[in-house]
């Protein structure tokens, strides 16, 4: 079974370089560097199951995971164990002056998958600090809060043990990049890592985190809907998201074809041979599914595939009077799945992904008003 966690997990299998890679986990005090051993002294993230406290929430006191400590390589596999019978919508408390910079993806990616939440918190021995590794699991949170005095903080990447070629970290820029966009948080968070060297932290203000929608509480997780022109002039509507397939992502357009509408979906991904005759597409909401009927065969694109769909009419109109918090769930069943280099070993596995219905009604409505 391919999990949402393992999203990047082809990407880091590139070079064992990445697996030294970390996030440069300093600790600050009144804002005045630490220095870079006090790392060697800060204990290694745990995980307990207990009561916290924080007054944003619904209700304010209520059983959280606390992550607390040091994210090293064996964090993810961990933590992946502590949570595997906890309930979709459990919060996450960080308290973290980073880590592994791969291990802290990982995670943020098994929180999205398991629609965790994400907030941060702190103990006596530990502030409400979620920096550099820790940031980037923060982000995995299908809500996510930073309460009062808490920092989140970034920085760049640094080789654990010897320094990064440029090349790598080119791969590893679009990695982060990737990551980011899966989760539905504006790229620009990756400016002010770039710009803040690894001895430094870059704390980032209350407007930055809700501009750059780091705190979403109350609000969709879930990137919205947006107008786009194609190469031809045509106007689509565009959505992308994560999915639960390692290396892939999805885009889903929709273009008005006389007077009906086009669904085309593209799976941008690393895997050689992904879609086959016989790959049925569905759109899960709630206990109902809408199948949709493929037009033609799946076409090879740059870096991924595409195919292209009827939609039904009632299916537009469903979506559209969703809330505009609302999400549905894209499954494509029956996918040819390579999981070798080689492409010599294929299975059979279901393609999941939820994308949100924020801005979906606008954005069809100028759509077809389109002469």
């Amino acid at each position: 079974m391919h999990h949402f966690s393992d999203i990047f997990h082809n990407y880091f299998k590139m070079s064992l370089a990445y697996l030294k890679i970390r996030s440069g986990a300093i600790l600050w005090f009144l804002l005045i560097l630490a220095p870079q051993g006090i790392c060697q002294s800060v204990m290694a993230m745990s995980f307990t199951y207990e009561e916290r406290c924080n007054t944003q929430l619904t209700p304010p006191c209520q059983k959280m995971v606390l992550a607390q400590g040091l994210i090293n390589k064996e964090t993810f596999a961990q933590f992946r164990e502590f949570t595997k019978d906890l309930p979709a919508g459990t919060w996450i408390a960080f308290t973290s002056p980073g880590g592994n910079l791969v291990n802290g993806m990982q995670m943020g990616a098994l929180i999205r998958e398991r629609r965790f939440n994400t907030t941060i918190s702190y103990t006596e021995h530990s502030p409400s600090d979620c920096l550099s590794a820790c940031a980037y699991a923060f982000l995995g949170g299908t809500s996510r809060n930073l309460p009062a005095n808490s920092r989140f903080g970034l920085h760049q990447f640094r080789g654990l043990e010897t320094a990064i070629s440029a090349e790598d970290t080119q791969k590893l820029s679009a990695i982060l990049a990737k990551y980011v966009d899966a989760m539905g948080i504006d790229r620009r968070i990756l400016d002010i890592a770039q710009l803040t060297s690894s001895d430094k932290v870059a704390i980032l203000t209350s407007s930055q985190i809700k501009q750059f929608k780091i705190d979403n509480l109350g609000q969709s997780p879930y990137p919205r809907w947006r107008l786009d022109t194609t190469p031809q002039g045509q106007l689509i509507a565009l959505n992308s998201f994560a999915t639960n397939l390692n290396g892939t992502s999805a885009t889903i357009g929709l273009m008005r074809v006389k007077d009906s509408v086009l669904f085309i979906l593209y799976y941008k991904t690393n895997q050689a041979t992904l879609m086959q005759a016989g790959t049925q597409l569905s759109i899960e909401i709630g206990e109902q599914s809408y199948p949709l009927m493929q037009l033609g065969t799946w076409e090879p694109k740059t870096d991924g595939t595409q195919g292209n769909f009827s939609i039904p009419t009632t299916l537009l109109k469903v979506l559209s009077n969703l809330p505009e918090d609302g999400s549905a769930l894209l499954l494509a069943q029956n996918a040819l799945i390579n999981s070798s280099s080689g492409g010599s070993n294929n299975s059979n596995a279901n393609i999941k992904g939820y994308f949100g219905v924020g801005g979906f009604k606008n954005t069809l409505q100028a759509l077809l008003n389109r002469n």
